[in-house]
């Protein structure tokens, strides 16, 4: 398979297209054939080598990632073979390992991507949707286990159209001050 990786720290430039072999799940792994990765600003602070994590040589940038669940190992349940998914983080870690065609992750890390969102899309929640919770101050009050419970794609949350629980469930937003966006 191909994989962007940095064989040393600098700019883009430092960035090859390798052939590396295709990894296989082991226990409580999940194989997502990636269709789209996001990039994110710490990504390109990752790469000078000057960010407060630095990787090991040769590394893969990127965290965020969408794509379709090609296996899973042993003892993963609530994913499944064909499931569309983004994903935050790799097995290799959080804060990297993304820029491949296939990655491993935990299934803490894979997340339901739905049929209307795009993959593209998809690869531009994790971070970004992180990114706007903090910046927001979790305006719904949520809990852990309702961010768990409810995959969400912030964008409505800062004004831009697109997918979240509220346009599955009209009460989803019903008592707090953040208002559902128009689904284009």
């Amino acid at each position: 398979m191909k994989a962007i990786r940095a064989h040393e720290f600098g700019g883009p430039d430092v960035l090859r297209y390798d052939d590396i072999p295709e990894p296989a799940p082991g226990p409580g792994q999940v194989r997502v054939r990636l269709h789209a990765v996001g990039v994110n600003p710490f990504d390109t602070y990752m790469l000078t080598g000057t960010y407060a994590i630095k990787p090991p040589l040769p590394y893969s940038p990127g965290c965020d990632g969408a794509g379709v669940v090609e296996a899973t190992g042993a003892g993963v349940s609530g994913v499944a073979v064909g499931d569309r998914v983004y994903t935050g983080g790799t097995a290799d870690h959080q804060a990297y390992g993304a820029y491949r065609q296939v990655v491993l992750c935990t299934p803490a890390q894979v997340h339901p991507l739905p049929d209307q969102v795009s993959f593209a899309e998809g690869a531009a929640v994790n971070v970004p949707g992180l990114t706007a919770h903090v910046a927001l101050g979790d305006p719904l009050g949520w809990r852990a286990e309702d961010w768990a419970a409810k995959p969400f794609l912030p964008l409505p949350v800062l004004g831009i159209p697109g997918w979240c629980p509220a346009n599955e469930d009209p009460d989803f937003y019903r008592d707090s001050k953040v208002f559902r966006a128009p689904r284009t």
